[in-house]
């Protein structure tokens, strides 16, 4: 996959992110998205995803200033907090302090 951006079915991009940890489901939703290895088994194309969508949600994080919480930051802490920690979007919305 080459670092140019891709446009990609939200709804594809969305099941990739509800089954970051779950591998199975992963590699399934791996078939829907373009560009993951190919010819590489379905394994390999789930860890490959996986790793592209941590690091999408990783370059979210702001390199200066960082505040947990706030406005700014928002979209990093929601992301990370939904699907790399695994809250629910009720925990989330408590500890942000936002509503659902």
């Amino acid at each position: 996959m080459t670092s140019e951006a891709r446009i990609y079915d939200p709804e594809a991009l969305h099941a990739a992110l509800d089954a970051l940890h779950e591998p199975g489901a992963l590699a399934r939703a791996a078939r829907g998205l373009p560009g993951l290895g190919g010819s590489a088994s379905p394994m390999a194309q789930a860890r490959q995803l996986r790793r592209l969508l941590l690091d999408a949600i990783a370059s979210l994080q702001p390199a200066d200033g960082y505040i947990f919480g706030s406005i700014r930051n928002r979209a990093y802490d929601v992301l990370h907090l939904r699907y790399v920690e695994g809250n629910t979007i009720t925990d989330i919305a408590d500890e942000i302090g936002i509503t659902e």
